[in-house]
């Protein structure tokens, strides 16, 4: 039993798994280790009874071990001997049941804040928007019935852009703030069109922890680095050296776009925002190399990076990247993301025009896909 469940949970210690035959993996969770009797059952329903409303979920892991293991026609009677009413503990095991106990242990040890009747409202759900939904729960630190509101005012499921020119997305409540962050709506559609449920995703620029979390939400394994990490679980590593992982299904590059943004990361000259244009290439060459050896068969690397304008001069990053990595790739996709109008002022615009130059309103994302 962890010191985290003890301090959450004082109680249970009355429970003694190691004697009583019952496992207690997470807030959430509890598996039977040993067959039990029906009064064996019913006095650890009783104790759970003690307990109260901490201890549903375990209550119902009770209950559909008895229903599983020839107790069925028994149960709750069972369970009404030890003090529940029928209806209880029925919803207690349909509970249990409907929410696999891996999302029970790895929702409810990670957001312990989170109530039973959480994990109630998303069990008619399948297991993907049960995880997902637990977790905006968990970091928004939502009531049980800010959860109900929720889902209920979801009407209409989540669609990808259908097509490759994305409109200007907004930053939403749940990403963390740092330097030159993406929209959540832009790393949603880049994992669904690369990736499937559990598929590993590496994110080379990772420090703020943004694509970490959106892959938490559409239950994909991300796995972050950053020369220097902002965000708790992000690996440091530097993106020129050969990653620490492999045979990865999608690796995510958000690089400084150049010198866009000069001395917002890092001061150091090993920070690509601080290169010179031509080391920078060389760089990004490198990265993209790291990413090849990084990905299994067939899959993605997704580079996201903007085109600079300075002194007059414009400067294709995206056009010049490929050119210089196109022979290990295949192309199958640029996206052009729009930026808001409201970057540029008014005095940006009037001189535009006087100078006869266009003000770029639009990233590059390309598509690649490893040859």
């Amino acid at each position: 039993m962890s010191d985290q469940i003890q301090l959450a949970f004082p109680a249970i210690t009355s429970l003694d798994p190691g004697s009583s035959g019952w496992n207690i993996l997470a807030p959430m969770a509890m598996e039977e280790t040993r067959k039990h009797t029906d009064k064996e059952y019913c006095n650890q329903l009783k104790i759970l009874n003690v307990i109260g409303k901490g201890s549903q979920a375990w209550t119902g892991d009770v209950y559909n071990s008895m229903r599983s293991n020839g107790s069925h026609g028994r149960a709750e009677i069972i369970a009404e001997e030890a003090g529940f009413e029928k209806r209880t503990i029925q919803t207690y095991g349909y509970v249990c049941k409907a929410v696999k106990i891996t999302i029970r242990i790895v929702i409810s040890t990670k957001f312990p804040k989170l109530k039973f009747h959480h994990f109630q409202v998303v069990a008619p759900l399948e297991c993907r928007k049960q995880i997902g939904w637990l977790n905006r729960a968990g970091r928004k630190d939502w009531s049980v019935s800010q959860l109900r509101t929720a889902l209920r005012f979801n009407k209409s499921e989540w669609l990808p852009r259908a097509f490759n020119n994305w409109p200007p997305f907004i930053i939403e409540e749940w990403q963390q703030k740092y330097p030159g962050q993406l929209p959540g709506e832009i790393l949603r559609n880049i994992l669904f069109f690369t990736t499937d449920n559990g598929d590993k995703v590496i994110d080379v620029f990772g420090g703020g922890g943004n694509m970490k979390l959106a892959a938490e939400d559409m239950d994909r394994l991300c796995i972050s680095y950053d020369i220097d990490p902002q965000y708790p679980g992000i690996i440091r590593h530097n993106a020129l050296n050969i990653f620490p992982d492999s045979e990865a299904k999608l690796v995510f590059l958000d690089p400084p776009y150049w010198s866009q943004k000069k001395g917002e990361y890092r001061s150091d000259p090993d920070d690509l925002s601080n290169m010179d244009l031509v080391p920078f290439y060389l760089a990004m060459e490198k990265i993209v190399d790291n990413a090849y050896v990084a990905l299994a068969r067939n899959g993605y690397c997704v580079l996201i990076i903007g085109a600079t304008q300075a002194d007059g001069e414009y400067y294709d990053h995206a056009l010049e990247i490929y050119s210089r990595i196109k022979s290990n790739w295949r192309i199958v996709n640029r996206v052009s993301g729009a930026y808001p109008t409201s970057q540029y002022t008014g005095n940006d615009v009037k001189r535009a025009i006087q100078n006869k130059q266009m003000l770029n309103l639009y990233t590059t994302i390309l598509f690649l896909q490893k040859a």
